[in-house]
Order: C-alpha cells, then structure tokens, then sequence
C-alpha cells in the first residue's frame, strides 16, 4: 500500500524525537487529573447502602465527561498543528522546495493534514482505558464507543482542513492561527442562527417549527453539536435532542441524523482541502499573473 510521502516524512521525523512521547504524557496527565476530580465528585453522592449498581451507575458519565474535555483540547490543538503547516514552509524557505517535488498539491494538503490527524487520534486511541470505566460497569453499548472514535476523526480531519486552508492564506504562522480560530468561530456560531431565531421567533410571530427544523439540519455543519447529540442518544435510549426537539419527518431519526451529517463533514473536508491545494497550486498561480499582466 502506497503512504501520502508528506505523511511518511512527517511521521518518521515526529518518531525519531521525545516530543511526541511527552505530548501525550502530558495530555493524559490532564485527562487523569480531570478524571480523579470527577470521580471525587461522584463519590460525594454514593449512596453505600444500596448495591453495587446503585452505587456506581454514575460512573456511566466519565464518558462524556473525558469525551467532552478531548473535544476541547482537539479543538484548540488542531490549529496550532495544522495551521503552521504551509506557513511553516514559507517561513523556513523550504514552501518552493517542497512545491518541485511531482507529489501534487492536494496530496500535500491531505499528507500534512492526514499526518496531523494521527497525532491526534493516537492521543484519543491512548485515552480509551479512561473512558472504558463507563462501559465496564454495563449499561452502555461499546458501539458507542466506536462511533465516538469516528467522530473524533471527522471532527479533527475538519479542523485540520480549516487550520490548513487559514495556512494557505497567510505568511506566517501566529497570523495563520489567529485566522484559523475565527474562521472556527464564525462557522459554528453561523450553524446556531437558523435555531437562535426560530427560538426567539417562536409563539411572537406564529409557529416556528418549520424553521426549527431547517436549523436542525444546518447543525449537521456544526462537528461540536455532534458530540451532543452522541451522547444524548447514549443516554436517552437512542432518542437524542434533534427530535426531542423538533418534530422531524417519521423516516429521519437520530441516527440517520448523526449519519448524513458525518457524511456531510466528510465532503466539506475533502472540499475545504481541495480549496486550499488550489490556492498553492503554482501553475493556477502562474496563469493568474499571466492574465493580470496581458490585462
């Protein structure tokens, strides 16, 4: 099988140093602190003269717990890896060197996003005995489990596709960050105002339902609101937020909603990376400059 050669070098040369091995240590190290303050907290409301169920059943909500918290580190990691990755090359010179090379430009976008992602999951794939203490007590599906890994991938290949094309647009790093953070916070606040209004509008102007729904659909842009419904359906027998609240058409349930938009994650990714491969593509360039001066 044929490695993206982006992926390869930036894994071989990720291997060779003890940055890697502390960054997860340090990751983990976090994640253990906030589930022993957890813990600590539940066990304040263990009620020890019942059964062993009784007194552990709380434990199931380590997992949104941890789940929660590592949403939130990809979130604000994922910048940093990916955002530098094109203006990394500019800065150090080597953005025209790496151009020369027959590897195409998309496939260096995907290599350096791809290669970001890794680092990523295999800080996730490290968490799982964590999360694991909701499942051991029963109760909980491991299916779960692994939808929520595949979550993690999409959400963290779309924020490495955003941090990546913020990178394209910029010289420098800090400046790529900066961007990629705004662009992350005016798309999933503009998935929210389809649902803020018919919120507001609701019982002023007449029935709001119809919007209702349409801005259920537009969450599915929103990789944040994915988790929230994930976990909902975990924990309401299969019956997340977006039909407790709304009245969604009888064949779209929860599930099939938590499907389409994973697809739909899937192929703004792959759209946002191609957007960006073009944007470095020198022979796109190269023809701009060519119009501009016969212009």
């Amino acid at each position: 099988m044929q490695v993206n050669p982006v992926v390869k070098k930036d894994l071989k040369v990720l291997s060779r140093s003890m940055k890697l091995a502390w960054a997860v240590f340090a990751f983990e190290a976090v994640l253990g602190i906030i589930f022993m303050f957890a813990l600590t907290v539940m066990s304040l409301d263990f009620d020890y003269n019942y059964g062993y169920a009784d007194n552990y059943s709380s434990l199931q909500a380590m997992f949104p717990i941890i789940g929660g918290v590592e949403v939130g580190i990809v979130a604000l990691i994922m910048p940093i890896m990916t955002a530098s990755s094109i203006s990394g090359e500019k800065e150090r010179q080597t953005f025209d060197i790496l151009l020369t090379t027959p590897i195409k430009t998309f496939s260096i976008i995907v290599g350096k996003n791809i290669s970001a992602v890794l680092r990523v999951m295999l800080f996730i794939v490290a968490s799982i005995p964590l999360m694991a203490v909701a499942f051991t007590i029963g109760g909980t599906s491991w299916l779960y489990l692994l939808v929520y890994l595949l979550e993690m991938f999409v959400f963290a290949t779309f924020a490495g596709a955003i941090g990546i094309l913020a990178s394209t647009l910029t010289k420098k790093s800090i400046t790529a960050i900066i961007l990629s953070y705004v662009m992350y916070g005016f798309f999933y606040g503009i998935t929210f105002v389809p649902l803020i209004f018919a919120s507001i509008l609701d019982g002023v102007v007449g029935d709001m339902e119809v919007l209702l729904v349409f801005g259920m659909f537009f969450l599915m842009l929103n990789p944040v609101f994915h988790f929230v419904e994930l976990f909902f359906i975990m924990f309401n027998d299969g019956d997340g937020l977006v039909t407790e609240l709304t009245d969604m058409p009888a064949f779209f349930n929860d599930i099939i909603w938590l499907i389409v938009s994973v697809i739909i994650l899937i192929g703004l990714s792959i759209l946002v990376m191609y957007l960006a491969s073009r944007i470095i593509d020198p022979i796109k360039a190269k023809n701009k400059k060519v119009n501009t001066y016969v212009g």
